[in-house]
């Protein structure tokens, strides 16, 4: 189950068209968010989130390094465009900061805000996400306008959405003075040409 600060953001985003999926993997991101920015919903926007409240607004670098990472795997212009997030959440409001700058001011100052120690006994550095101002602010949203999704469903729908790209949309061959169309999901499957023995099936005459 999600904590309060991430069940606000699930809903912010949800309501202002958003898919959201409540992921919680470590060290980050706590939820991702995604939409399409076309009609035809070939552009994907992608946002890798990680949550923060009011209160403590302090994020760790290596929670930093691992969204920017992950950002720039998943990116693939112009198709899929990721992005770094942090999000703080509180007083009604949930800003919404960029990650990469955060982690490029805090490489740059060489200074950071506060230290935390991880349960093997590392000390890891935190910057306030306030360093940065925020490129977008939404009021709480108190109730989700669409049900939150779970880390399997998010990778069953990057598996089903390249599927689709593999079998959408026909060939067209050319045969002679006739134009053949065939699906695209046929093209892969294996020829029903019987003139020439398939290889994994042999002949009679073979040897």
């Amino acid at each position: 189950m999600p904590w309060l600060t991430e069940q606000y953001v699930i809903n912010t985003l949800s309501c202002r068209g958003f898919d959201t999926y409540y992921v919680n993997l470590k060290p980050s991101p706590d939820v991702i968010a995604t939409r399409y920015l076309d009609i035809l919903r070939k552009v994907k926007e992608v946002w890798l989130i990680e949550v923060k409240g009011v209160n403590e607004a302090l994020v760790r670098i290596d929670q930093l390094e691992t969204l920017v990472n992950l950002a720039r795997f998943v990116s693939n212009p112009p198709y899929v465009k990721a992005y770094p997030v942090v999000a703080v959440v509180g007083e009604g409001v949930v800003t919404f900061h960029d990650g990469e700058t955060l982690l490029e001011k805090a490489l740059l100052l060489q200074r950071y805000d506060g230290t935390v120690k991880t349960a093997k006994g590392r000390l890891i550095g935190t910057i306030d996400v306030n360093r940065v101002e925020p490129f977008l602010e939404l009021p709480e949203s108190k109730q989700p306008c669409k049900r939150v999704k779970s880390t399997f469903e998010y990778l069953r729908d990057i598996a089903v959405r390249e599927l689709e790209e593999i079998t959408d949309g026909d060939l067209r061959i050319i045969f002679g003075d006739k134009v053949e169309t065939i699906p695209r999901a046929r093209a892969f499957e294996p020829t029903d040409d019987k003139c020439i023995p398939r290889v994994d099936e042999g002949d009679a005459q073979w040897g």
